[in-house]
């Protein structure tokens, strides 16, 4: 039976280390003979990369996603093979960094919130330019849209509102509107003039 001394003290026949050197073995054996081996142990530091954790976007907008590391190869979580991966649309993104034979992982969540564009003025003229009223900014059908004449009347209702309103039943003039997110239950109220 062998017997086994290590550089660090050791005598098991296996050694696990998690510092970078040199480390040496001499192995005896019963019939007197000793040998000794060593090997040098690199750590290859993980590449230091300005990838956030967590980004908070509105709604529909792109986030860019940058892993560039000098020598490094990519494999994103949805199959891009680049440094960087341009996305729009929440949840988490998961980028394998291969660099010096090792791979590491990093993951980022992206979320989304809404922030609302909301015009003040449509011009329905059938010239493609503000013909409806579009509310940008917030994912289609969760906004419930109330609009209402200067007397406080309600002219349009629509429980999913789908950015079709045009006021072809309407005068020009100033209205208001009242949309409620069935998202987050915000109310974003203002004012809207109809040009024709």
């Amino acid at each position: 039976m062998a017997s086994y001394k290590w550089s660090t003290g050791a005598t098991s026949q296996q050694l696990t280390v998690s510092e970078e050197g040199t480390y040496w073995v001499e192995v005896s054996t019963t019939a007197g003979c000793t040998s000794r081996d060593e090997v040098n142990v690199s750590v290859t530091q993980e590449p230091v990369l300005d990838l956030p954790t967590e980004v908070a976007t509105c709604y529909g907008e792109e986030v860019l996603l940058d892993a560039t590391t000098e020598g490094a190869t990519y494999s994103w979580s949805n199959g891009k093979t680049t440094p960087s991966v341009t996305v729009t649309t929440p949840g988490v993104y998961t980028v394998n960094i291969a660099l010096n034979n090792c791979t590491f992982t990093r993951e980022v969540l992206v979320s989304s919130d809404e922030c609302p564009l909301i015009p003040n003025i449509i011009t329905p003229n059938s010239d493609g330019k503000n013909d409806t009223f579009v509310v940008q900014g917030v994912e289609k059908n969760t906004l419930e849209l109330k609009i209402f004449n200067r007397w406080g009347k309600s002219i349009y209702q629509s429980d999913r509102y789908d950015n079709g309103w045009s006021a072809a039943e309407v005068p020009t003039g100033v209205y208001y509107y009242q949309l409620t997110s069935s998202r987050t239950q915000k109310v974003y109220k203002g004012w809207l003039e109809v040009i024709k």
